[in-house]
């Protein structure tokens, strides 16, 4: 297999990082135009380091990348520490799919992989994301890892094929 080098969609990252400065920007305003030590401050001050997080976390997308190889799969997220999975440590694979809000109108797909040393988590913000789960498919396919029924389900909505074995237990 040729490794694929995936990125997370820049305008969506992007997105991201306005909304986490602007609520950053409101929150600090809050924080600085309250009484100290008040509930309003308080507040401000815990909003502040949420979005002043949320702000991070997108800044880290923007540089990471995943690239998935005949040996595993890498997650590099600078400035944390890069993640590597090995196929033949796999132990786990599903594919997960979640409405978000009233009317179904959006929803979140993510792939997790597990193994005994931890998971490794790819969401649908992935460019390409389905050739990530198509190759992910595959390399887990010929490890003989099982999967459950939703598993099974959201690859075939996926268009993933053969959905293969059951996981029983």
């Amino acid at each position: 297999m040729t490794p694929i080098v995936l990125h997370w969609a820049k305008r969506a990252v992007y997105a991201d990082l306005a909304r986490g400065g602007g609520g950053l920007l409101l929150s600090l305003a809050g924080t600085f135009s309250s009484e100290p030590l008040s509930i309003a401050h308080l507040a401000c001050v815990g909003f502040s380091v949420l979005f002043a997080s949320y702000l991070a976390h997108g800044a880290i997308k923007l540089a990471g990348h995943v690239t998935i190889d005949d040996f595993g799969v890498q997650v590099t997220r600078p400035p944390l520490p890069e993640k590597r999975m090995a196929w033949k440590d796999t132990s786990g694979f599903e594919v997960r799919h979640f409405t978000l809000g009233q009317f179904r109108k959006k929803s979140l797909v993510d792939l997790k992989l597990t193994s005994a040393s931890g998971s490794i988590l790819l969401d649908d913000g992935l460019q390409n994301f389905q050739q990530a789960v198509q190759a992910c498919w595959t390399a887990a396919q010929a490890q003989g890892i099982g999967v459950s029924e939703a598993t099974r389900l959201n690859l075939a909505a996926a268009g993933c094929g053969n959905a293969g074995p059951l996981r029983h237990g």
